[in-house]
């Protein structure tokens, strides 16, 4: 409604060999990445883009995966096309995540990925026995160097690089909200829930006695376990 054009929702139904028609020049067209990655050539074919903008851009984490190979063919079949980028989370786990994203953004700055971690990164090579292999009627282990990455080199470099491109915005910037109040308003059982949580509460003190008298357990854990327990119940 803001952009005062046409709007194209793609989803799987739609998309065929309809698709060319669906995805007219003069559109904006929201697909889903299940949808980009199973169609993708008949994207690709289509050829005229001039902007993508990929939300929850930290799906693109993982530059082995078929989604994110998909999205690196957008960026290099159509370099003259702005990129945009949104996560709230553009760093899931591990720095070097980061790559796939800038990949993304500028393909041929950000062109190998060895080569970024080469510059921002501690890594080592390990060896990693991963199969069988038979030579002249002997089994043998076969083994594979792996770089393992490891911690920034320099963070504060590191921070500086993102800082160029990259533009980050508290919720506090962008949204006037009112404090946040919290309310606990409880709610009673009835009927065949309370029926049936009596006596899964009876059945379970049952149970808790039997192990006391058992000596499995002693009487504080079972004022630290029961309550845990009965809030399972009550769920």
């Amino acid at each position: 409604k803001w952009l005062g054009e046409s709007v194209e929702v793609i989803n799987d139904i739609q998309v065929n060999r309809r698709l060319l028609q669906i995805m007219n020049p003069r559109r904006f067209n929201i697909i889903s990445y299940d949808t980009l990655r199973a169609h993708e050539e008949d994207i690709l074919i289509r050829g005229e883009y001039d902007c993508f903008v990929f939300d929850e851009a930290h799906k693109l984490k993982n530059r082995k995966s078929k989604t994110t190979e998909t999205v690196f063919k957008l960026a290099t079949e159509f370099p003259a096309a702005r990129m945009y980028l949104i996560t709230a989370t553009p760093i899931m786990n591990k720095a070097d995540e980061i790559w796939p994203l800038l990949h993304i953004i500028s393909p041929k700055f950000f062109s190998s990925y060895w080569n970024f971690i080469d510059s921002h990164f501690y890594y080592k090579a390990t060896e990693t026995v991963y199969g069988n292999q038979v030579e002249e009627e002997e089994t043998k282990k076969t083994a594979k160097k792996v770089k393992r990455v490891g911690a920034l080199i320099n963070p504060m470099d590191f921070q500086n690089l993102l800082d160029a491109w990259m533009i980050r915005r508290l919720k506090d910037d962008v949204l006037d909200l009112p404090e946040r109040m919290i309310d606990f308003i409880p709610v009673q059982l009835e009927g065949r829930q309370l029926e049936i949580y009596t006596q899964m509460e009876n059945e379970w003190f049952s149970y808790i006695d039997e192990l006391v008298d058992l000596g499995i357990m002693k009487p504080d854990q079972v004022y630290k376990a029961s309550p845990n327990i009965l809030s399972k119940i009550s769920n």
